[in-house]
């Protein structure tokens, strides 16, 4: 009778196995979704970008769901509130797990996920009014040593804040913190003089930039922007320290499946080999990364060391 317990059990568990694989094998079988925690932007531009590509790979809808606010914690939450089956993913920029500890004390940490693939970088630009008639960042410090400067960001622990502050470290000025909650009216009141520094992302500004109503001072990288290869380097002009980018990967909740973590890894990364999303990419500004769960470890832990210094004095 024992025997024939143990052998009952093994055989459904068998067939519980082989459901599973098939399950697993057969996704994905019906839309995946998204969550957008910064619906404008760049990191909007490129989340929905790799949705669409995605859609196209695996013959399903993508659909973006916008989850703003709270720092990107109620985007967290619902990652964390939701199965792990591979229909609920998180696109996220590395910002909200590396600079948000050192102003937010109830953020959602980076160990209640599992990390899926490592999408992309895009560089700030230092930008000012072209109506200013600065064209060198040695002008611009001139100018902001002797005039109130106002510096716009699209909020506390972003991209656009944390490069300001490396700016006022670097070269002991100091500037007038205005946030956005919209990054393109940041862009559009650095157009018109009434913010007169933006350190902004490439996207978003280089139309203005191309247009001659802003002025790109330098790019806050080591490599020259595919997208604004005339404007200087902060490398260029000697100041390798000051670099500062929005970098973005994909997360998917604790308990989804490896098989399934592998089969997205793998199908994002053929589309970050497509010629067309490389064309776009090169157009954008984006620099293509393809890491795996350990890289962007490594680039969490590693972003986190490299803002420890600067931020940790900042009272939560």
């Amino acid at each position: 009778m024992a025997y024939y317990r143990c052998s009952r059990v093994l055989f459904l568990l068998t067939i519980f196995n082989i459901f599973s694989i098939s399950a697993y094998a057969e996704y994905p079988n019906r839309y995946i979704k998204i969550i957008n925690p910064i619906p404008s932007g760049s990191s909007d531009l490129v989340c929905r970008i790799v949705g669409k590509k995605l859609s196209e790979r695996v013959n399903q809808q993508v659909v973006i769901e916008n989850v703003p606010g709270a720092h990107g914690n109620i985007a967290k939450q619902s990652l964390l509130n939701s199965a792990g089956d591979g229909y609920t993913l998180l696109f996220v920029p590395g910002n909200l797990f590396t600079v948000n500890p050192f102003f937010y004390k109830e953020d959602i940490d980076y160990r209640n996920f599992v990390p899926i693939v490592a999408i992309g970088k895009i560089s700030n630009v230092m930008v000012v009014p072209s109506s200013l008639n600065i064209s060198t960042i040695e002008k611009f410090n001139e100018y902001a040593r002797n005039n109130n400067v106002n510096y716009a960001s699209s909020g506390i622990g972003s991209s656009l804040h944390i490069s300001a502050l490396m700016y006022e470290k670097i070269f002991n000025i100091k500037m007038q913190h205005i946030p956005y909650v919209s990054p393109m009216q940041a862009m559009i009141d650095t157009v018109a003089n009434r913010i007169q520094v933006i350190f902004h992302l490439i996207p978003v500004v280089q139309q203005n930039i191309e247009n001659g109503k802003l002025t790109g001072l330098m790019i806050l990288d080591s490599k020259k922007s595919s997208s604004l290869p005339k404007i200087p380097t902060s490398y260029d002009l000697g100041y390798n320290e000051l670099q500062s980018y929005a970098w973005y990967f994909l997360m998917a909740p604790k308990d989804t499946p490896k098989t399934i973590i592998n089969k997205l890894y793998n199908e994002v990364n053929l589309i970050l080999r497509d010629e067309g999303f490389l064309n776009t990419a090169k157009k954008i500004g984006l620099n293509v990364l393809g890491g795996d769960d350990q890289f962007i470890d490594y680039m969490i832990v590693e972003e986190t060391k490299k803002y420890k210094n600067l931020l940790s004095n900042i009272s939560k």
